[in-house]
């Protein structure tokens, strides 16, 4: 067995584990989103609510595309 082959037989066991991590950040997603829409833009909390943006969209693409591989790796 290969080293990769290894890692995604690793990561394939926390599948769900990562399927609810992705649903929370889809949740704190769309919660950012609401802020944004109501924040007023000249408000010190604007910044927080991008930097927020940034993260959240991080984190959703690398889990979105460790959950994708996974799915490849499986079949």
């Amino acid at each position: 067995m290969s080293a990769r082959t290894s890692f995604w037989s690793v990561i394939n066991t926390y599948r769900p584990i990562l399927s609810t991590f992705f649903a929370i950040l889809l949740v704190l997603f769309v919660l950012n989103t609401f802020a944004f829409v109501s924040i007023d833009r000249t408000a010190e909390t604007f910044v927080i609510v991008l930097l927020n943006f940034g993260i959240l969209g991080g984190l959703l693409v690398a889990t979105g595309l460790t959950l994708w591989r996974c799915r490849q790796h499986r079949l």
